[in-house]
C-alpha cells in the first residue's frame, strides 16, 4: 500500500510534469496578443497526414528567455529568432518547419501567424482610412536575404524605394506606397514593418538657438553671438567625408572665405564631398546662412553654432 504523502508527491510530480503556464501577453506596437494557456502536450502519434512544413514571419512565445541549446535547436529546425517582442516572445523566420512539430519543442508556449494588422502602422491606416486616394510616404522593413521575387514585390508597390539604413535584420527602404500597395507590402513574408515616413524639414538656426539661445532681435543670430561668442578666432576642425565641391575657392556661400585648408586620405583625389554628410556638418558648426533663405517663420537656413569661425 502507497504510504498517502508519497501519493500526494506522486500526484504533484505528474501534475508538474505536464505543466500548465499561465499565459503571458504578447506585446506588439499595434496591438496586445494573449494565445491561450498551454497544457500538458501528449507524445506525438503517427500522424494520417504528414505535418505540412511552413515558411515566412511568426511570432513564437517561450516559457522564459531561450538559452543558447534552444536557439541552436530551433536554428537546425529552420527557425530565426529575429527580434524580441515582451513578454518572452520574438518575432521569427521559418523556412520550411512543421508548424505543429515547432509548438512541441518544451520551451515554446505558442507559435501564431504575424499578420499583416500586426506589421502596419496605426498611423499610416488613418492616413488612409481619411483619405484613400493618392501616395504617402513611407519607410518599409525589409528582411536581410529576401528571396528576390518579394525584392521585386517591394520594388513594384513602394515608388521611388530607396534604402536609407541598414539594421541587423533588415533594409529599411524609403518610398511612396498607395492603400492596394500598402495592403501588398503587408502581406509579404519579407516584410517586418512599415510606418509613416519622417518628412524633413531644414531648421538650422532654430537648431543652433537651442543649443546658443534665442536671439534677442538681431536677424539671423544667436544670443551667444550677439554677445560676441560666434566662434572669431577659432579654426574647427571637421574630419568627415569631404567638404562641398572639394575646392577652397568655389566652397557654399555660408562657408566661403572661411576655409583654412583641406586634407585629402587614404589616395583620394580631393576633398570633395561625394555624401553631403561632411558639408551638413561642416554647416552646423560654423555656417554663417549667407545666402539670406529662410523657412515659413523667418529662421535663416545654414545658420551654424559657430559662424565667425574658420574650417579646417
Amino acid at each position: 500500500m502507497i504510504p498517502r504523502l508519497v501519493l500526494i508527491l506522486l500526484l504533484v510530480g505528474s501534475a508538474v510534469s505536464g505543466w500548465t503556464q499561465t499565459p503571458k501577453p504578447i506585446r506588439l506596437r499595434t496591438e496586445t496578443l494573449l494565445p491561450p494557456a498551454r497544457g500538458k502536450v501528449a507524445p506525438a502519434a503517427m500522424p494520417s497526414d504528414p505535418d505540412p512544413a511552413s515558411s515566412g514571419l511568426f511570432l513564437v512565445q517561450f516559457r522564459s528567455t531561450p538559452n543558447p541549446e534552444t536557439r541552436d535547436r530551433l536554428s537546425r529546425l529552420g527557425v530565426s529568432l529575429l527580434q524580441y517582442v515582451p513578454e518572452d516572445a520574438f518575432l521569427a523566420r521559418l523556412i520550411s518547419v512543421p508548424v505543429a512539430t515547432l509548438r512541441r519543442d518544451p520551451e515554446v508556449v505558442a507559435v501564431s501567424d504575424y499578420l499583416p494588422r500586426h506589421r502596419v502602422d496605426p498611423r499610416l491606416l488613418q492616413e488612409f482610412e481619411a483619405n484613400p486616394i493618392g501616395t504617402r510616404p513611407a519607410q518599409v522593413l525589409v528582411l536581410n536575404g529576401a528571396p528576390v521575387e518579394d525584392r521585386a514585390l517591394i520594388a513594384r508597390h513602394l515608388r521611388n524605394a530607396r534604402a536609407r539604413s541598414v539594421l541587423e535584420m533588415g533594409a529599411v527602404h524609403h518610398g511612396w506606397v498607395d492603400a492596394a500597395g500598402l495592403q501588398v507590402l503587408s502581406r509579404s513574408g519579407s516584410v517586418l514593418w512599415i510606418e509613416p515616413a519622417p518628412r524633413m524639414r531644414l531648421v538650422d538656426q532654430v537648431a543652433t538657438e537651442i543649443v546658443a539661445g534665442e536671439s534677442r532681435g538681431n536677424e539671423g543670430l544667436a544670443a551667444l553671438h550677439e554677445l560676441g561668442f560666434d566662434g572669431r578666432g577659432v579654426t574647427v576642425a571637421v574630419a568627415d567625408s569631404g567638404i562641398d565641391s572639394g575646392d577652397a575657392d568655389l566652397i557654399h556661400p555660408d562657408l566661403e572665405g572661411r576655409v583654412e585648408a583641406l586634407f585629402a586620405y587614404d589616395n583620394l583625389p580631393d576633398g570633395s564631398d561625394e555624401h553631403s554628410h561632411g558639408t551638413h556638418c561642416a554647416g552646423i558648426v560654423l555656417g554663417n546662412g549667407a545666402t539670406g533663405e529662410k523657412d515659413d517663420g523667418g529662421k535663416r537656413y545654414g545658420l551654424g553654432v559657430a559662424p565667425g569661425s574658420r574650417l579646417g
